[in-house]
């Protein structure tokens, strides 16, 4: 079992940050982000020597611009849930031996978790803000262009969203097959883990009433097989959020740890619907 320390955790106040209404942009490569990087898990040694001689400071500098990026944001995704997803995410690649398979992994894990929902599409409107706030963030604390690389990989692929276009059609009860574990796989476990469960619910419905989403409409039925383009258009209820997203990522975890842990949280939030409309009488 992957065992958690608790934490004392206030939320930022602040006014919830709306989507501001512009295009979104087509996706910079993560090339144009950090010129002739690549995206290698081969950094030099020299490179893995300088990070880990300023690991301390550069999480620390970290959590400070991350705290002050999502300040104005709703408490759904918030510095508590940053703090989650990163808390997670290091147990997650701890418990899969991470480093062990891919040396430099423990620390990409890490910044990739704390910087994963800044400039969030949900609040800024842009399909790359994030990367491209991350990239300049990391460069201006030094670190080697091919972590930032790797960095980026992952907070440009983390998202329900971008996963959406390339997802294989499931059947009931059918989940992913897993393969070797990957940095992304344990950010996006640990992501969608705070997506589910007691918390998730919590968020599901703290974001829907910043956005100002209906609580239910008993005549909109839940879009099941949604696709990108319908996802990021906003137009649903809260209740259904759950069928259109939340259900379904229990099957859609990328490692083992987090599809075990997924297991109670998942049947929770089975329960809790059940409950909410039997209340509802829907």
């Amino acid at each position: 079992m992957v065992l958690l320390q608790t934490v004392q955790c206030a939320s930022t106040p602040g006014r919830m940050g709306g989507l501001t209404g512009a295009a979104p942009r087509s996706p910079n490569k993560l090339e144009e982000l950090v010129p002739a990087a690549g995206v290698s898990h081969n950094a030099k040694q020299g490179e893995e020597d300088c990070l880990g001689a300023h690991r301390d400071a550069l999480l620390q500098a970290c959590e400070e611009w991350v705290k002050g990026e999502i300040a104005a944001c709703d408490a759904s995704h918030d510095w508590c849930h940053v703090h989650r997803v990163r808390r997670q995410a290091v147990a997650i690649a701890k418990a899969e031996e991470l480093e062990a398979k891919i040396p430099g992994g423990m620390l990409v894990v890490e910044l990739a978790a704390l910087l994963h929902d800044v400039k969030d599409y949900k609040y800024s409107g842009s399909d790359t803000a994030g990367a491209e706030a991350a990239a300049e963030f990391l460069k201006s604390q030094n670190v080697p262009p091919a972590f930032i690389a790797r960095i980026l990989e992952v907070i440009v692929n983390v998202s329900y969203k971008k996963e959406l276009s390339s997802l294989p059609k499931l059947s009931a009860g059918e989940c992913l097959s897993l393969g070797g574990v990957t940095e992304l796989g344990c950010v996006q476990d640990a992501d969608r883990l705070d997506a589910i469960g007691a918390v998730g619910i919590a968020r599901c419905f703290t974001f829907g009433g910043a956005m100002k989403r209906p609580l239910y409409d008993a005549h909109v039925q839940p879009r099941i097989d949604i696709d990108a383009a319908m996802y990021q258009d906003g137009t649903s209820t809260t209740l259904n959020h759950f069928h259109e997203k939340l259900l379904k990522l229990k099957s859609l975890m990328k490692t083992a740890t987090g599809r075990r842990l997924a297991e109670d949280r998942h049947k929770y939030m089975v329960g809790f619907l059940e409950q909410f409309q039997l209340e509802a009488g829907i």
